[in-house]
């Protein structure tokens, strides 16, 4: 059976988000992985507290550098070049540096800044960033999950677009409070 490498979660608010993010990071932190978290500061909060609730803390991992936060805002200003990702800045934010840490052992991440672009409305950069990591991840071994707020996809104008970006991915997780999200995936997808 093939690694389930580029996950993806549509989840309905941060409580199940939180924690299901927080069990993949701590099972990261028990096999000795670098961690990278890309997250609204609302949901970067959630994990933080799944994280605490499972005895681990977001502050002891930074400064011990297990763990890299990304500022969304920042990030997605320095990636996007009229409204697509940029090739160039995705290698210099993203793809150096994923390297330089894979190459040093095991990496797992955590990025919403797909959620974002499909979110404001622009599924096809969300789709295009989404190629570009499965570029990397295929060069490079790390694990990525991707999240996504189920509710972009209960808009009609977005809704066939979730069956695709869940084929960009090797496994689809759900958790079983996200009712919105379980219903839509029934609704739109073929898994």
């Amino acid at each position: 059976m093939p690694m389930e490498r580029h996950t993806v979660q549509f989840f309905d608010g941060p409580e199940s988000l939180g924690a299901d993010v927080a069990q993949y990071f701590a099972d990261g932190v028990s096999a000795g992985d670098q961690l990278l978290l890309l997250a609204r500061p609302i949901h970067v909060r959630a994990v933080e507290e799944g994280l605490a609730a499972l005895g681990l803390s977001t502050a002891t991992l930074e400064n011990e550098r297990r763990l890299t936060l990304f500022d969304v805002d920042s990030t997605l200003r320095g990636l996007m070049c009229n409204g697509r990702p940029d090739r160039h800045a995705f290698d210099r934010l993203f793809a150096a540096p994923v390297r330089t840490l894979a190459a040093q052992g095991s990496v797992r991440g955590y990025g919403e800044l797909v959620d974002v672009l499909a979110g404001h409305g622009n599924i096809r950069a969300s789709q295009e960033l989404e190629d570009l990591w499965n570029e990397l991840l295929a060069a490079t071994p790390i694990q990525l999950h991707c999240g996504y707020t189920a509710a972009t996809f209960a808009d009609g104008r977005n809704a066939r677009a979730m069956g695709s970006i869940c084929h960009q991915h090797t496994h689809v997780c759900t958790n079983r409070s996200d009712l919105l999200a379980e219903w839509l995936l029934s609704q739109h997808t073929t898994n």
